[in-house]
Formats: structure tokens, C-alpha cells, sequence
């Protein structure tokens, strides 16, 4: 069963700045520490970038620190306020060790160095003394001596070498020095001039992985310094420019031994020193914001693919020290160094929660995820006339607004506010935030002016928990307080009501449909309606029911009668407001209800959110609740949906994550609808109507209704039709890019596309044009500005940006233009003679007069210049950069960059084609950007880039590949032309109708988009298939062959049996399968099977052609007792044949469990059958073979007299796919985002599923949706063994 909810998107929560270490790392991994979870990221090599893998939230309080085993790489440890430490399994995402009920909240941790004592975490509080825990016996010691301290301690520290060496940092700046053998302590104080400075706290020491004495220390007041602590002494004071900066942080650069790194926390400086001197080498502008925490990855490698070719690194990085110069640096830099930039990369985590990776050679972000929330998110909302942008509010004081297309924030308030219990968005464009706070009333925040406009203070110093901005009028701003009273103001702050509680007002909510009711919660159980227009402070409606406060109040925005409410008495009601009674309540949360959000087209849809940290979808007419699901890590509070993309929801939580989740497997029934040519009636409907019990799914929202107007008006054209509602359905804005790009494809104007296209993936021929304008716009908005500090690195950058575009667009000397007003003379210099010899002597004459010395290295830059693109593509596709490669490869394919400077001729500066052309270098890119979307888990975006090329055919193999199947259907009804993929996708549409036994669907598809799906030369067809498979009764079974052509049952039985008389088997296989007389189909089915693998040289592709139908029997038959026998054998076959096909077609997750459940069927078969034809030994030799993955690929790919036997043997068998929508693993959107939750772990792989689970029919096994497609794709029926199929289309 597939989920009706799907998570489609995920901002983590930030890295915490509270406790000092919270950022850990071991080889390439690397995780930090948000309040109450742990975000483990890992190197995906196939999609090229860092990934959030896997969430801890083991802990129930805020998480104090943590520590990477130093021996295991697969092990870290955290401890909590809670009284917890706990070890992390992060290949297993698992607690593996567990040690609880602390007497006090440990506040460092560390794993004891040493092969012997790797499984030994330390860990202590403020006062000592320090724990040795044996993580794997479970026993316990305090080592003697670490006690007793005259002040509090901030860290400690093993020795990386000597277990027996250690050290305390404490909060007056002095180091404890330990040598447990010998049982000594001593102390090393800052120096007698700070003795006096009580809060001196040591912030961070990390002992020199290059000596056995020397420690490297930072403290709030004194700074940075090397100290040997054999001698307590300090060796060196190290230098920061100006008093007033300070460092929490510092790491050692593993690849640069003597190196290490330090952050500001005042600003985001990153500044590299050495140990032989005390002032800086080097610092880097890399955030405004301050660090709070870094760590360098320990990955010493080479980092061969930015070195020059033809140079060693050496000479490299001598030759070109002159030309180092980045946006970034500092301005004082000398004009030559003494040192090379070690290839470091760097954790950062910084005051406002940021975290990124820092590459510290390249100078740029591997990632930045810039200002995530790091405290409880109380509530979320949409824009109420703009859908791509949602605001939360947190507990750590600020409102963040996000755009929910790149889940990047694009507003954050500036002031903290104390805690913010509630957000509501005012109507219409306004722009305008009302904000409920702990102590500081209500605000209201200009977001486009980015301040405060007004405050309200009625309710004084008490917590105001719900506010409300009535949507139909934009005077009225409603508040509930812990003062127990409701407040409605006007905007000028006159009081229109003020509305009395016996008990503190929680939640209060306006009516969509009678603007002047207003619905209150109160601590009291009570749900109160309060009327404005009349003229009274008495509750107009009173709703008793509750047992315990009622936190939230939402009216459904259809039907105006209709309120919801939930309560600490963990249940949800649903009222009839006018006669006071409850029509429903919904039962199975099991904690207090917090989120509430109707749907604003379905009537009877409503989603819930809780403390039992479960999101669950309800239908309000029977009281059943549709799904639930446990994703976030803690509480969720704020839930929230928008009228113009209604299945689209957005949840926040105490986890501090904002999580997108889609509607759209719910939906999806009713967009086969409209491709199975349904009218608009049976699709929209009125939603009194739909609020009936029996009601079939329909829409009903103020969305659908203008649909179906401008339908009108259109004469209901079929291809816009198919836009709007796929576009409503799917509610992403990925998804209008692609039909731009279609429109494109059949002949549109640019001018004919929606605002947002220039926003998202280009067609190849805007492309430049496009890149051009936003060179030319990015140096005009900086034309007039000038200034210092912030504004002027502001302006540099965005002057940058316009040289980098210019570059690669071929326009050379502009690009040296722009460089020479950045004072990067260097540089224009040497690009100079690529535009004119003229040119590169005014340069040079110009730059006699200049001081100012900056320098840099780019390889992009040079290569494009002096026309070698393909060098230049190259090296940016090696540094995952495919979006830049494809700008200009393209230009190059358009005549717009230098073509190679011949020796002896010309420099004229012009343009030139570039002979053969760069087109197989466009083609090379695009396939290389949409497999990088693709693996990202991204498939609207990957099929973008082969529409934006015209490669309309790549692009629905693509979405059908990544189980886009509706969407497929729809985009390939808008283009002209054939498209292979189409037929696969719409049969594994009718797969999912037969599922819900929705028959007459499934046969309309099939004939609207399979070809061959009714024969005329008798060869079995889908529709054929749908009908043997039917588990229908009899009399819709015969109305099904009634309508596609078939005899009927009867009739059919009769055939056979005539038939078989002749001796045609195949045909009277087929005709007993359409009949009420399968199981002779059946008995049949299997002679012909086993008959056909006793040919030694028997092929998948040979039988399955042979034999088409041989699988197409009713599971009710398959699952009967007196069918055990040749459902056994009939189930070997299938997952046999099964791990043929999987092997060929690249599905590596699902071969090895395919094999596994072939084995077993077989087995089983060979009890009751010793002559089964299929060999247990066979099998379990393949099974060996395949449990390499590194020989996986060559198993089908290489050529077949290559490998032993049993290679052989498999490559003979499985042949070559000719289907490349078949090609390659299914990555279903969004399936790479994990959750917090250890519920689902896969029945066939054993590993924790990150994306949307798929139940089996047992209600007990899950796979991941990826791992159910793919096995469906190859083995019809359910890995359980019983018969039934699987479907997860």
C-alpha cells in the first residue's frame, strides 16, 4: 500500500549555538547537533555532493555534545540534558548503546584513543569526574583524581596517542594537565595578568597531532595559544588583528601539518595560521554571521583535478601564487606568499544556525544552508496570495519567510523578539505579518521593508498564543491571550471587541465564509463562536465537548457550518456550529492535538498534528483516519495548506524542521480521470455534495471552479486541461518549468510563458540571452551604489557574478572591464590579449599608475579565453558544476567565446565558429545535469533539462522511469510524436486501477493510450491481461468483456476447451485464464513453463514472448490451499525470471533480494517436484556472484564470452533491455529525505528507509517505494510469498 502523503521536501534544523562542541567528523562524513536531533551528512559519490543521510533524535532534551569514535567511523556519541548518552550507529542509523538516568547532564564526551580501548567513551558534567564507559560490557569507572576542581570544567581532552594523558579546560581559563598512570594533576593558568578574569572560559583545545606536548587553546578573553603542557608553558601568543575579536572554535588542517583554522565570532571570518607565526596567513570573508563551531574533514588526498595540466603541484602552486586572488580575501594580502592553500574542507557552523562546507582550496561553499531555525517552530503559514512563500515562527525569537520552491529563506527578521507562539499572514498583497509573542504582545512585520510597523500591547505581559487576520477584511486582527481574553483590534489599534474567558483564550480563527465569526479555544474545554456584527460580548455559539484546553480552532473553508478543534484531551471534533452538536470525533492521536489545516478543495480531508509527533489525514465523514505518519522527531505544531495549492501542506515541529509534504498519491485517481477523457462533472462537485458518506473523491474548491470556467471559455481544450489539473494535482512550481518547456517545444512564444520560466530551468535557446540580461541587471543595480563595509562587499560580489556571466558568454572585454573596476588588474592583464593587442597595452599602461596588487587562479577563466571549452567543460563537470558547464558549452556551440589563438596569427577579438562544433559538448552536459537532478531526487528538474534540449523522448523515459507516470501521460498528450515510454507508463497505470478495483478506468486508459492494447491477430494484449487478472465477480467480469470485444466467461471456457482438443495449448492456456476456469489455465500455465526451461538454452525475452500470458492469474486463485503447489512454482519462476531482468536493467538494490526469495521458492518447489527445472544450485551460485556489488555492472554488461560460467550462464539468460524508460534504478521524488523515525526499516534489504515506505499485504513487511517499484517492475507478485501483487505505481 503507497502512502497518501508523501514528504517532498525538507529544511533541517540549524546547528545550535549554545554548548561548544557540536560539530564532529570522521574521513568524509560529518554530523552537528541541532536542539534535540543529530543530522549525520555523507558523501554520495554518485550524485556528487554531500547529503543529508540519516537524523538522530534519540534525546529528549537539548543535546550538549558530541564526539566521533576515533577507531569505527561508523560510531558517534551524544549526550543531553536529559540525563543521556547515547551511541549512534550511523550504517545502521540505529541507537546501538544506550546509558541513561545520569544523576547530572554531561556536558563533554570523548571517545579514549587507543585500538584496544576504542569501544570506551569518557564523558563528565561541570564538576566531574570523569566516566569511562565500556560501550560494549556496559561497565563503568571514574578515573581517581577528577574531582574536586575550583572551577566549573567547559572540555576535555585525550591525548590522540596516550590514553593516559589528558587534559580539563575550566571556566577561569586554566588547564588541568592529567597522566593518569601516574596519578599526577597540575595546572596551567593564563598568565598573571589575566589571573583576576573569573570568566575566562576555555572554549576549545586540541592537542598537535605532530607532538606528544603541545596543545593548541582557545579562551574567550586571552586568545589563541600553542602551549606545552611537559613545561607549562606557552610557546606562542597568536595574534588576532583587533581586541575585539574573539574565537570560540579552532581545528588543525590534517593535509597541513602545522596548519590550522580558526572562526570569528564576531564575524564569519575563517583565517588560516601557522604555527611559526602569530598573526594570520590568511583570512577569508565566508558569512556575515559569526562562527560558532568548525571542523576540517580528515580526508588528506591530493586534489589532482585542479592542478594546471602539465605542471607538478609544486611548480603549480609557485607559478601561480602571483595570480591568488578571491572575492573574499583579505585586502592586505602580499603581492607573492610563502604558502599554498592546503585542499581542506571545513564544517562551519555559525551563530544563526548556518551550516555549510567550506571548500578552504577553492574558496566556495560545497553547500551553505544559511539560516534554518535552531529552536522549536511553533507555527508556519503560507502568503495568502502567494503560495511559494511561508513564514514560520520559533521559539528562538525570530519569523523566517521561505520560499517553499527552493526552501531557501529569502526574509528573516532582524531583532529578536523572545519566543513567538503564532504567525497569520494579512490578506491579499500586503506583505504584512501579525506575530504573537511570549512578553512582547502582538507585532506586525513589514517583510519587503524588513521592520516593525506596528505593535499592539492589550494584552500587557502576558503570552499571546494564537493570532488570526481575518482574510475577508484586512482591518481585523483577532489575538487569544493568557490573560483570558480575545482581542479584536483594527489596524490603527482601536479595540473593536474585547472577548472574556473564565480561563486562558488559546486558539481563535475566522470564518472563510461569514467574515464577522469568530471561533475561540479556551483552557475551560470550551469552544466559544462570537459574532461581531451583533452587538454583545456573549458567545454567539457555545460548543461543549472537550475534556481538557482546547488549543486550535479551524472552520472549514467549504462548508460554512463546519468547525473543527482539537484538544489536550487528545481528540479532534468536528462540529455543526448552528446546532451546537458534535458530528464526529476523531480518535487516535495519543497526545495533546497542536496543528489543524482543512483542505481547501477536498470538504471532508482534514490533517492534524501532535505531541506524539505524528502527522495523520483524516476522512471527517466516517471518522477514519487515512494515515499517519511519524516523521518528525518531537511535538509538531504548526500545520498549514493554501486555497491555490491545496495538496501541498507544510508541518513544523519541535525538532526545529520544516517538512513539505504532497497530497499528490491521493489525488492522482482523479488526474486519470481527466487522461481517461471523464467529464469535468465527474471530477468537480459541490461540497455540501461532498460532504455525503458515500460520496465518491471530488473536487470542490473556489481553485477547481475557475478551472472549469476557463475551460469553458476555451472550449474544454484537452491540452490545457491536462496542464491545469496536473499542475493543481501535483502543487509544484518544478512542475510548471516543464510545461513551459513543452509549450516551447510546440512552437509557444517566449512571451506566451508564465512569469516564473526566466526563475527556473531555460530552454537551450534562451539560455545566453537570458544568462546576458542577468549579467547586465547584476552590474546595474550596483551602478549607483558605493560604499564601504557590508555594502561594498556587496557590491563586489554582485559585480563578480556579472564579469563571471560575461566570461562565460564569450564577451571577454567586458569581463576585464568589470575585473579592473575590482582592482583585479592581474587578471585583466592576462585575458586582455584574447579581446585586442590595443586593449592589453591600455591595460598595461593603466595598471603602471595602480598599487594595488591582487592575484588568483582560475582555471575556467584561462581556458575559456584562449578557446579551449572542452578543458573548460571538463573541469567544471569534475567539480560537479553542470549547470555552468552546459552555459557555456552553449555559448561555444553559438559562436560567442574565442576560438584557440594559432601561433603567428591575429588577436582581433572576434568570434569564430569553433569547426566541428560543440554540440556533442551540449549534449554531453545536459545528459550528465539531468542524471545529477536525477540521483538528487529531483526528476521534475531532470526531465526539464532534456525538454529545455528538445529531447522530448529522454525526457518522458525519464519521468516514467522515476514513476511519473500520470505526468508522463499528460506531457506526451501535449507533444507531437511516439514515445516508448508512454505504453509502459500507462500500463502500470491500469496496474494501480486493477488494485483499487477500479476496472472501467484501467480499460479506458488502455484504450486512449496503449496501441497494441486490443489485437486484431489474436497475440495477447494488456487489456487481455486486465481482464485475466479481473478479481471482480462474475457479472462485472463478463460487462468488461462485453466492452472491450471479448466472449464472454462462458464462451471463452468453451474455446479452450476446443482448443486444447486441437492442440493449440498456448491459445487454450489463454482462453481457460479469461474464463471462470483458471485453474485449468493455471495447470496449463505451469506444463508449458517447466516445459520451456527444460531447453538448456532457454531466454527470459524467448519465453516471455512465447508465452505471454503465463502470469496472468488471479491472485484469489493463486492464494487458495489447493493451488500451494503451483503457486510455489509459478513464484519461483516469476522472482527468478525476476532477478534476470533486474540484473539487466541496472535495479542492483532489488537483485540480491530477488535471488533470495528465488532460492527459497525453488527449494520449496524441489520438495514436492525433484524434477523442477530450475536448479537450487544454479540459483545459489548466482546469488554468490551477485553479493559483490563492485561485479554487478560487469555481470550484464560485458561481453559474454568474458567471465566464468556462471556469468555466462546469467548474461545468456537475462539478454540486453531494450527499453531504456526500464534503464537504471527508480528514484522516486524525494525519496533521499530521511526522517526521524526507526519505524520503517525494509523487510528485503534491511536498511532504514529514507522517502515514502510501501506496506506489503500482511500490513507488516515494508519496502522503500524505490525498492517496491523496482521489484514490480520485475516480479509482479509480493515478496511475502502469498500470491498477491504488487503494485506501487
Amino acid at each position: 500500500m503507497s502512502s497518501l502523503m508523501q514528504q517532498v521536501g525538507l529544511v533541517p534544523a540549524g546547528c545550535q549555538p549554545w554548548n561548544l562542541n557540536m560539530v564532529a567528523s570522521c574521513g568524509p562524513k560529518f554530523a552537528y547537533c541541532a536542539t534535540l536531533a543529530v543530522y549525520i551528512y555523507e558523501h554520495d559519490s554518485e550524485c556528487g555532493r554531500y547529503k543529508l543521510t540519516s537524523i538522530n533524535a534519540t534525546h529528549s532534551k537539548t543535546i550538549n555534545c558530541i564526539s566521533w569514535n576515533l577507531y569505527n567511523p561508523d560510531l558517534f556519541a551524544t549526550a543531553a540534558s536529559d540525563g543521556k548518552v547515547c551511541v549512534w550507529n550511523v550504517k545502521l542509523r540505529k541507537s546501538v548503546a544506550l546509558r541513561e538516568k545520569l544523576s547530572y547532564s554531561p556536558n563533554c564526551i570523548g571517545w579514549v584513543p587507543g585500538k584496544n580501548r576504542g569501544d570506551i567513551l569518557a564523558f563528565c558534567g561541570k564538576q566531574g569526574p570523569l566516566t569511562l564507559w565500556n560501550t560494549v560490557n556496559n561497565n563503568i569507572s571514574t578515573v581517581d583524581n577528577t574531582v574536586g576542581f575550583d572551577y566549573n570544567i567547559t572540555l576535555f581532552r585525550f591525548h590522540h596517542t596516550d590514553p593516559t594523558k589528558f587534559i580539563f579546560g575550566h571556566y577561569d581559563g586554566s588547564l588541568s594537565i592529567f597522566n593518569a598512570g601516574k596519578k599526577t594533576r597540575n595546572c596551567l593558568r593564563p598568565n598573571a595578568e589575566t589571573n583576576a578574569l573569573n570568566d575566562n572560559p576555555v572554549l576549545a583545545a586540541i592537542w598537535d597531532p605532530l607532538s606528544t606536548d603541545y596543545l593548541l587553546v582557545a579562551r574567550k578573553l586571552t586568545g589563541i595559544q600553542l602551549v606545552d603542557v611537559k613545561a607549562r608553558s606557552v610557546i606562542t601568543n597568536f595574534t588576532l588583528p583587533s581586541k575585539m575579536i574573539s574565537t570560540h572554535t579552532l581545528s588543525w588542517i590534517d593535509s597541513a601539518p602545522g596548519m590550522f583554522l580558526t572562526g570569528d565570532h564576531e564575524t564569519g571570518i575563517l583565517r588560516l595560521w601557522s604555527v611559526s607565526q602569530s598573526s594570520p596567513l590568511e583570512s577569508i570573508n565566508v558569512k556575515a554571521t559569526g562562527f560558532h563551531c568548525l571542523n576540517v574533514l580528515d580526508t588528506i588526498q591530493k586534489d589532482e583535478e585542479n592542478e594546471v595540466p602539465g605542471t607538478s603541484s609544486t611548480a603549480s602552486s609557485t607559478s601561480n601564487d602571483k595570480l591568488r586572488n578571491r572575492f573574499g580575501s583579505s585586502s592586505s594580502q602580499a603581492r607573492t606568499k610563502s604558502y599554498s592553500v592546503p585542499p581542506a574542507k571545513v564544517v562551519c557552523a555559525f551563530a544563526d544556525g548556518g551550516v555549510g562546507l567550506y571548500n578552504l582550496h577553492l574558496k566556495k561553499w560545497e553547500f551553505l544552508r544559511e539560516q534554518g531555525h535552531i529552536e522549536t517552530i511553533f507555527d508556519c503559514k503560507f502568503k495568502a496570495d502567494d503560495s511559494s512563500l511561508l513564514a514560520t515562527a520559533s521559539f528562538d525569537g525570530t519569523v523566517k519567510v521561505w520560499s517553499s520552491n527552493t526552501l531557501k529563506a529569502v526574509h528573516t527578521s532582524t531583532d529578536n523578539e523572545g519566543v513567538i507562539y503564532s504567525i497569520s499572514w494579512a490578506p491579499g498583497n500586503l506583505n504584512c505579518l501579525a506575530c504573537g509573542t511570549r512578553r512582547k504582545g502582538v507585532f506586525v512585520w513589514d517583510i519587503e521593508k524588513s521592520k516593525i510597523i506596528r505593535r499592539f500591547k492589550e494584552h500587557g505581559m502576558h503570552a499571546v498564543y494564537c493570532v488570526a487576520w481575518n482574510q475577508r477584511d484586512s482591518h481585523r486582527l483577532a489575538s487569544c491571550s493568557d490573560d483570558s481574553t480575545c482581542v479584536v483590534r483594527r489596524m490603527d489599534g482601536q479595540i473593536v471587541r474585547t472577548y472574556k474567558h473564565p480561563l486562558p483564550a488559546f486558539g481563535c480563527d475566522w470564518s472563510l465564509i461569514e467574515k464577522d465569526l469568530l471561533a475561540t479555544g479556551c483552557k475551560d474545554g470550551v469552544v466559544r463562536i462570537w459574532n461581531l456584527a451583533l452587538e454583545q460580548n456573549e458567545p454567539y455559539r457555545v460548543l461543549k465537548g472537550h475534556d481538557s484546553k482546547v488549543f486550535h480552532v479551524r472552520w472549514n473553508p467549504l462548508v460554512g457550518n463546519v468547525l473543527c478543534t482539537g484538544s489536550d484531551d487528545r481528540s479532534i471534533r468536528v462540529w455543526a456550529v448552528e446546532s451546537e452538536t458534535c458530528t464526529m470525533i476523531l480518535t487516535g492521536h495519543t497526545a495533546p492535538v497542536r496543528g489543524l489545516a482543512w483542505n481547501y478543495e477536498v470538504p471532508f480531508l482534514l490533517a492534524s498534528g501532535s505531541w506524539d509527533s505524528s502527522l495523520r489525514l483524516w476522512d471527517v465523514r466516517s471518522g477514519k483516519c487515512l494515515q499517519a505518519i511519524k516523521d518528525h522527531g518531537a511535538d509538531i505544531y504548526g500545520l498549514t495548506t493554501h486555497p491555490t495549492s491545496p495538496f501541498m501542506y507544510a508541518t513544523s515541529s519541535r525538532d526545529s524542521t520544516l517538512r513539505l509534504w504532497s497530497l499528490a498519491p491521493m489525488t492522482e485517481k482523479l488526474l486519470l480521470k481527466v487522461l481517461a477523457g471523464d467529464s469535468c462533472s465527474d471530477i468537480v462537485g459541490l461540497p455540501d455534495k461532498c460532504m455525503e458518506k458515500e460520496a465518491p473523491l471530488q473536487l470542490a474548491g473556489s481553485v477547481s471552479r475557475s478551472l472549469l470556467a476557463q475551460l469553458q471559455e476555451k472550449n474544454n481544450s484537452v491540452p490545457l486541461k491536462l496542464r491545469w489539473f496536473s499542475e493543481l494535482f501535483f502543487s509544484s512550481r518544478r512542475l510548471e518549468n516543464l510545461w513551459n518547456l513543452v509549450c516551447i517545444g510546440r512552437g509557444q512564444r517566449e512571451s506566451s510563458l508564465s512569469k516564473s520560466y526566466k526563475d527556473g530551468i531555460l530552454h537551450i535557446k534562451h539560455l545566453t540571452k537570458h544568462k546576458m540580461a542577468e549579467a547586465q541587471e547584476a552590474e546595474h543595480s550596483q551602478a549607483h551604489k558605493s560604499g564601504v563595509g557590508s555594502g561594498s562587499r556587496q557590491r563586489d560580489k554582485s559585480l563578480m557574478q556579472a564579469a563571471d556571466l560575461h566570461l562565460k558568454l564569450g564577451n571577454i572585454k567586458r569581463h576585464c572591464e568589470i575585473l579592473v573596476q575590482l582592482g583585479q588588474w592581474e587578471k585583466a592583464i592576462a585575458l586582455a590579449p584574447a579581446v585586442s593587442k590595443h586593449f592589453w597595452s591600455q591595460l598595461v599602461e593603466k595598471y603602471v599608475s595602480v598599487l594595488k596588487h591582487e592575484n588568483d587562479q582560475d582555471t575556467v577563466t584561462f581556458n575559456v579565453a584562449i578557446g579551449r571549452v572542452r578543458e573548460a567543460v571538463k573541469f567544471m563537470t569534475s567539480q560537479s558544476n553542470f549547470q555552468e558547464a552546459l552555459l557555456v558549452a552553449q555559448s561555444a556551440e553559438e559562436g560567442n567565446t574565442p576560438v584557440p589563438v594559432q601561433e603567428g596569427s591575429s588577436m582581433n577579438g572576434q568570434n569564430h565558429d569553433h569547426g566541428d562544433g560543440c554540440n556533442d559538448l551540449v549534449e554531453s552536459c545536459c545528459n550528465e545535469l539531468s542524471e545529477r537532478h536525477y540521483h538528487n531526487a529531483d526528476p521534475y528538474s531532470a526531465a526539464a533539462v532534456h525538454f529545455a534540449r528538445d529531447n522530448a523522448q529522454a525526457a518522458i523515459n525519464l519521468l516514467v522511469k522515476s514513476n511519473k507516470l500520470a505526468l508522463a501521460l499528460c506531457l506526451s498528450r501535449n507533444l507531437k510524436g511516439n514515445f516508448e515510454g508512454v505504453t509502459r507508463a500507462v500500463q502500470m497505470l491500469a496496474r494501480q486501477c486493477e488494485s483499487t478495483n477500479e476496472y472501467d478506468l484501467a480499460v479506458k486508459l488502455l484504450k486512449n493510450f496503449d496501441p497494441q492494447c486490443l489485437t486484431r491477430d489474436g497475440a495477447w494484449s494488456s487489456l487481455q491481461g486486465l481482464c485475466a487478472r479481473c478479481e471482480a465477480d462474475e457479472h462485472i467480469r463478463a460487462k468488461i468483456h462485453q466492452d472491450i470485444g471479448l466472449p464472454s466467461p462462458a464462451d471463452c471456457a468453451e474455446k479452450a476447451a476446443s482448443l486444447k482438443s486441437a492442440g493449440d495449448y498456448v491459445k487454450a492456456m489463454q482462453f481457460y485464464l479469461l474464463s471462470n476456469q483458471q485453474q485449468t489455465g493455471l495447470e496449463i500455465s505451469i506444463d508449458m513453463l517447466l516445459k520451456k526451461l527444460e531447453d538448456a538454452n532457454w531466454t527470459v525475452d524467448g519465453v516471455m514472448k512465447q508465452l505471454p500470458a503465463v502470469f496472468s492469474v488471479r491472485s484469489s486463485l493463486l492464494k487458495q490451499q489447493s493451488s500451494k503447489q503451483p503457486r510455489t512454482k509459478m513464484l519461483a519462476i516469476s522472482a527468478y525470471f525476476g532477478a534476470l531482468l533486474a540484473l539487466r536493467r541496472g535495479y542492483f538494490a532489488v537483485v540480491k533480494p530477488l535471488y533470495q526469495h528465488a532460492k527459497s521458492m525453488v527449494d520449496l518447489s524441489h520438495s514436492f517436484d525433484p524434477d523442477f527445472p530450475l536448479l537450487s544450485s544454479h540459483v545459489q551460485e548466482e546469488l554468490e556472484l551477485c553479493l559483490d556489488p563492485s561485479r554487478l555492472h560487469g555481470v550484464i554488461e560485458t561481453s559474454n564470452d568474458v567471465g566464468n560460467d556462471v556469468m555466462k550462464r546469467i548474461r545468456h539468460r537475462a539478454g540486453r533491455e531494450a527499453e531504456s524508460c526500464m534503464c537504471g534504478k527508480t528514484v522516486t521524488d524525494a525519496s533521499d529525505l530521511p526522517s526521524h523515525s526507526d519505524d520503517h526499516i525494509s523487510t528485503i534489504s534491511g536498511t532504514k528507509i529514507s522517502g515514502a515506505p510501501f506496506f506489503l499485504e500482511d500490513q507488516r513487511s515494508v519496502l522503500s517505494l524505490n525498492e517496491a517499484i523496482m521489484w514490480a517492475k520485475c516480479n509482479e507478485f509480493s515478496p511475502t510469498g502469498s500470491g498477491e501483487r504488487l503494485c506501487p505505481f
